[in-house]
Formats: structure tokens, C-alpha cells, sequence
């Protein structure tokens, strides 16, 4: 049995690491070693269709570290990734090398000079923080100017890129975020071994752990437990680090939207390899998104429609999801209940499991009573395990027996024990 630790690299919110996109030319903000010839002879900054990776940090004395959620309004520093040393820059009184607008470049020092203000261009779409593919402006901090390209060329093949008095449709930009996520794959090819080679097809688990900042990470015991023996009874198996958790790049979000696209990665990971001949395991046949605890908030919010999904949700945490989601906590609840309720017309519901201690420290069991009687779907059970509290420390035996249970009554997920 051999579990693979391997890092995912994917476009997704809440990192420190983003590309920036012009929207009216579809060029990108980037640098290289190259210095203007003219005006302040720094690092140049140029737009082109090959984008660098920018780094987001926090001014410094803000308190913030690298990694977070930067809100509408704030200020924030831009480090290019290829040198770390340097932070987007504009000069007072320093002119751009064709049109003589304020000189943008990079800069090896640190001063005012490198702060920029994101601003909202439409007010009122989204939230309170800055997302992918939200339009935006930079408006630089000291001089009051917004950073800008157009269609003027600077150099062969790349547009000049300068700061502004006025923000118009050439200072919008939106941009995309790069990370990576630590994944743990595991499929045991024994399991299924018919002498025929890999199975054409077979199930997968993708399980996402309890909550980062307490402790929670890929190396759980509830994961660890889950994945090894649904692994051994042939399904390819999938658990990962949250952001902010283990290897994963970035910092844990207060709303929990940042995970829940961690999670979507993942899928979408397996699934591409399932789609390709040299896969090594087989193609998927049936999903099951599984959590335990926090990583069970954000499963139950996943929602994939290219493979059969059923969803295996363990100790949810009813009463402190608030704290777990803030601002999001209505979302969470009302997409963890759609899996509860029968839908309205004739199309299929997936199967869910709901299972947990009735001596769970973070909900009352008269608080689980009462929010299992909402289930109004026949595709939807919950299960109650004795003298077990919410960490399901050495039971895990007990646990996989009353999953495995729950797996026989679902033909494409059954396996025998």
C-alpha cells in the first residue's frame, strides 16, 4: 500500500500569488531584468501576452501577513515572483519612456513609492474583498495616479505600462491567483486485480480534513483511517491540505469560499486524470466528497455533475459553523440542506450519509436530534455512534463499519470488506 504525496498546482482564490490581466487588451502586467533606458533607468514593466507571477504582500507595520484576504480600499505592496527584491514602483515627475506619463517600474528599495490602493470598478457586485475576476483599478498611493496600458507599444511585441491621472476602461484589470495544494493520492492496484490489469473503472473518495488553525490537516486520524481502507478495497483515494495547512501555499479564509475551490481543484484534478490514458489508476465511476468536521462544511457545498456524487459527512459542526464560515455561514447551511430535501422535480438526488458521536464536544446531541428530523429525502440518512465523541479517537473501526454499511446499500459504491 503506498500513499503518494504529490503538490497540485492550480488557478483559485486566496493566495499571495497572482497574474494580472488588462481587460481591454488582454495583455498582462509583467517584468523582466531589463532597466529603462531613460527616466529613472529602473527595472522596466511592460504589458505582453506572457504574464509574471506577482506576489501580494501587506505594507509594512499593517499587522497583516503574506497570504491574506486583502479588502476593497486596502493598500498593498506587489513583489514580482522572479525577484524578490523588487516591488512594483511610480515615480513623482518621472516620465514614461513613449507617451510621458508617469514613469511604472520595479524597484529595488522601499519606499511609499511601492504602495498601490485596490479599488472597486463595480461597486456593487461581489463582497468586501478583492476576488478573481472582479474588475479593479490600482490606484497609486502617493501621487494619485492609476495604473494604466493601452495599445502604444514600448518595446518589440509589448505595450507600454504607466501610471495615470484619470482611471478609464485602460486601468481595469482583474486577475487570477496560482497556488498549490498538498494532495495525497492513493490507489491500491491489487484491490481490484482481476488478472486483467487495472479495473476499466472504479469509485473515488476525495476527503477533506477538520479546521487548519486547530490543528487540522491531511494527517488526521479520521483521514488517515478512511483513506487506507477505502484504498485497499479499491477506490482511488484523495485527501488534501487545505490552504494554509501542511505544504499548501496561502493562509486559512474566514468565509470558508477560498476551500471550498481548494476542494473543487482537487475534483477536477482526478477527474482530468481519469480522463487520460496514462492515468495509472482507473476512470472514475462514482464521486464520494467526503469531510470530517470543518473539511464536512465545505464538502457539503461541493457540486459536481460530470460523474455520479454521493457525499459521506462526518461530525459536521452544527454549532460552531458560524465561527467557521462568518459571513458565509447562511450559504454553507442552505447548500448542506439542499442535500437534505427532496428536490421538486423527477431528477436524481445524490445519497448522503450524515454521521457522528453522541458525545460530540462542539454539538449537543439534543442539537443533532433536532436538526436531523429536517431531513425530508429518502436519499438522505444519518447515523448516531455510541460513547463516541467528535475526535473518534481509536474508534475508527467502529466508524468504517457503519460507513461500510451505508456503502452496501449503494450498488456503485459498494466494496466488500
Amino acid at each position: 500500500m503506498n500513499l503518494n504525496t504529490c503538490l497540485l498546482f492550480f488557478f483559485f482564490l486566496g493566495s499571495d500569488r497572482i497574474e494580472l490581466k488588462h481587460v481591454a487588451t488582454g495583455r498582462y502586467i509583467s517584468t523582466d531584468d531589463n532597466t529603462y533606458h531613460c527616466g529613472s533607468k529602473q527595472q522596466n514593466v511592460f504589458a505582453t501576452e506572457s504574464p509574471s507571477t506577482w506576489v501580494v504582500l501587506p505594507p509594512k507595520g499593517s499587522g497583516e501577513e503574506k497570504g491574506y484576504e486583502v479588502g476593497w480600499g486596502d493598500e498593498v505592496l506587489l513583489q514580482p515572483l522572479d525577484f524578490p527584491d523588487q516591488r512594483l514602483h511610480s515615480s513623482p515627475d518621472t516620465l514614461s519612456p513613449t507617451t510621458g506619463q508617469q514613469e511604472v517600474s520595479c524597484y529595488d528599495g522601499s519606499d511609499k513609492n511601492d504602495l498601490w490602493k485596490v479599488v472597486q470598478k463595480d461597486e456593487d457586485k461581489g463582497d468586501d474583498f478583492w476576488r478573481v475576476d472582479q474588475r479593479f483599478y490600482l490606484k497609486h498611493t502617493k501621487t494619485k495616479k492609476f495604473l494604466h496600458t493601452h495599445d502604444v507599444r514600448y518595446l518589440k511585441e509589448t505595450n507600454e505600462v504607466t501610471a495615470f491621472e484619470e482611471h478609464d476602461e485602460n486601468s481595469v484589470f482583474v486577475y487570477s491567483e496560482k497556488a498549490s495544494i498538498e494532495v495525497r493520492l492513493g490507489y491500491n492496484h491489487n484491490a481490484n486485480d482481476t488478472g486483467t490489469g487495472t479495473p476499466l473503472s472504479a469509485p473515488a473518495i476525495v476527503i477533506a480534513h477538520p479546521y487548519g488553525p486547530l490543528g487540522g490537516n491531511m494527517h488526521n486520524n479520521v483521514v488517515i483511517a478512511l483513506q487506507k481502507s477505502l484504498m485497499n478495497k479499491g477506490y482511488t483515494t484523495a485527501s488534501f491540505n487545505f490552504r494554509g495547512c501542511g505544504k499548501s501555499t496561502g493562509r486559512t479564509s474566514w468565509t470558508g469560499i477560498p476551500e471550498q475551490k481548494d476542494y473543487q481543484a482537487v475534483i477536477d484534478y482526478l477527474l482530468e486524470r481519469s480522463d487520460n490514458d496514462d492515468k495509472g489508476f482507473p476512470a472514475i465511476s462514482h464521486l464520494l466528497v467526503c469531510g470530517y468536521s470543518y473539511g464536512s462544511m465545505i464538502a457539503a457545498s461541493i457540486r459536481e455533475s460530470r460523474v455520479p456524487t454521493s457525499y459521506l459527512l462526518i461530525s459536521y459542526p452544527l454549532r460552531v459553523a458560524w465561527a467557521l464560515s462568518t459571513t458565509k455561514m447562511s450559504y454553507f447551511r442552505s447548500m448542506l440542506n439542499e442535500l437534505m430535501t427532496a428536490p421538486t422535480n423527477n431528477e436524481p438526488h445524490p445519497a448522503l450519509l450524515l454521521i457522528f458521536g453522541d458525545q460530540d464536544q462542539f454539538t449537543s446531541m439534543h442539537a443533532y436530534q433536532s436538526w436531523v428530523k429536517t431531513i425530508n429525502c429518502d436519499t438522505a440518512k444519518s447515523t448516531v455512534v455510541e460513547g463516541v465523541d467528535h475526535f473518534w479517537m481509536d474508534k475508527e473501526p467502529q466508524l468504517l463499519e457503519h460507513i461500510y454499511t451505508w456503502l452496501s446499500t449503494i450498488p456503485s459504491l459498494s466494496t466488500t470488506q
